[in-house]
């Protein structure tokens, strides 16, 4: 039976109605043959014989057929994996009575859907770490061509890079000789990349040689860490020290120059004395200013990270700061009006900060304004209407502060710029009005701090609104 089994097998591999033929052939063989002995021996008419031929044939037929399919479909099962096909196994409910085969069978499916489950969970583990991963991974074949990124390349670059060589998306000859020389000794190195316009970006890429020969050829592995951020931190602190060196400097300058003068050439006139100390005291105040004014940011800083636990009555804040500020409104003739619902809930947040900040907008309202008119003030709670905006996108409700002035205005290019520090439109000017360049800066912190939003209209020459989101959250 098993040798029977072996050649259906052999045949099997035909195409279906050969196979059955051929196999019914190879099942009646040898009755056919005993009745061609019995007609040549003439111990059986031929009529006879072909009839029994005839219904042997066609009991070899009925017997062959149900083995001869269930080895066709083994047969396509064992391509079918062989080619990494998901497959179900085969019906074999004939060859069943073949115990080894059957168990053979029966073992093979349940190993190969094992580890093709294993190897789907790995390959799918895989990608997902590498797309996870917030540095970009490009894959170079033997060309430094790009066979595969991660998703981190199509979330900065919409995709791009595939199939691009290196060449093409730099031209820094650093990058090609430092590929080119992790080709030759497979030693891994760092390198520094600048990605120019339209993209700006600043990397620290990492190339190291592929361990081992791949069916897509992959030869190196490039890791883009994405500095732009470093950069521009270091190039901040870089103007902030420049910037706060220079303005400390100034005053001190002055004074130091107008001491020298009094112990000199004007030691003897009272005149000069008055108006010289007049001026070491203006000098001195504005360098009070900006010390505190720079102590105030590095406090906010220090805590930019730790979320507030007071509570702020916003209304009650902007009352404070209208008492505080009339006398330095007087000074212009101008007035400053007051609009804020007192139903208004208090809001989550350290009151001191809160109210520096508002201090330093209405000052600038003031600042910056034309004689002789108001700064107006809101306050009123709204539903979120700003849900695009990241510092916003779960607030259901916020308090709405506008501060609104009729001055000298900003122009629109300089809009994105007034939260840095030290920034000044018209420096003479600011020096002129007590400015420290500092107080939006502190705006900005605070703001941040507590989850909130500043946004800023303005027309040259008509005035400026500066707006405040602050979130309100269940207490």
């Amino acid at each position: 039976m098993r040798r029977l089994i072996k050649k259906l097998f052999a045949i099997s591999a035909e195409k279906p109605h050969h196979a059955l033929f051929r196999s019914t052939a190879l099942v009646a063989l040898i009755p056919l043959m005993t009745l061609a002995i019995l007609v040549s021996n003439g111990e059986l008419a031929m009529s006879t014989a072909l009839l029994t031929g005839s219904m042997v044939f066609v009991v070899a037929i009925i017997f062959v057929r149900p083995y001869v399919n269930n080895i066709a479909a083994l047969t396509r099962y064992v391509w079918q994996l062989s080619r990494d096909e998901k497959v179900d196994a085969p019906d074999l409910s004939f060859l069943s009575n073949v115990d080894e085969l059957t168990t053979a069978i029966s073992e093979l499916h349940t190993s190969w859907e094992k580890r093709r489950r294993h190897l789907e969970a790995a390959l799918a583990e895989s990608r997902i770490l590498i797309d996870s991963l917030p540095d970009i991974i490009l894959l170079l074949n033997y060309e430094h061509r790009v066979t595969r990124t991660n998703s981190r390349v199509k979330r900065m670059f919409a995709g791009k890079f595939f199939q691009e060589t290196l060449d093409s998306i730099t031209e820094d000859p650093e990058i090609r000789h430092t590929a080119a020389l992790v080709m030759k000794d497979h030693m891994g190195r760092d390198v520094y990349f600048y990605l120019d316009e339209p993209y700006d970006r600043h990397f620290l890429v990492r190339i190291e040689r592929f361990p081992v020969l791949t069916s897509g050829e992959i030869a190196l592995i490039v890791v883009m860490h994405d500095i732009t951020e470093l950069k521009h931190t270091e190039k901040m602190l870089s103007d902030f020290v420049a910037n706060a060196s220079h303005e400390i400097r100034t005053p001190l300058a002055s004074i130091a120059g107008l001491i020298e003068t009094l112990q000199t050439t004007a030691r003897d006139d009272p005149q000069a004395l008055e108006q010289f100390l007049a001026v070491m005291d203006t000098q001195a105040r504005r360098m009070t200013k900006l010390v505190n004014g720079l102590l105030s940011l590095s406090q906010i800083e220090r805590n930019i990270h730790t979320p507030p636990t007071g509570l702020v009555h916003v209304p009650t804040v902007l009352r404070n700061i209208q008492a505080q500020m009339s006398l330095y409104a007087d000074e212009k003739d101008m007035t400053i009006n007051l609009e804020a619902d007192n139903t208004i809930p208090v809001i989550t947040g350290e009151v001191d900060e809160i109210s520096l900040m508002f201090e330093n907008i209405v000052s600038n309202a003031i600042k910056y304004g034309y004689d002789g008119t108001d700064v107006r003030i809101s306050a009123r709670l709204e539903e979120n209407s700003l849900p695009d905006e990241p510092m916003l996108r779960d607030v259901e409700k916020f308090v709405r502060v506008e501060v609104r002035d009729r001055g000298i205005g900003i122009a629109r290019e300089y809009i994105p710029r007034l939260t840095e520090r030290f920034f000044r439109i018209d420096q003479a000017r600011s020096r002129k009005v007590r400015g420290t360049g500092l107080g939006l800066s502190i705006t900005k912190y605070v703001l941040e701090r507590h989850h909130g939003l500043l946004k800023v209209e303005s027309v040259p020459h008509e005035g400026s609104v500066f707006t405040v989101y602050l979130p309100v959250t269940e207490i």
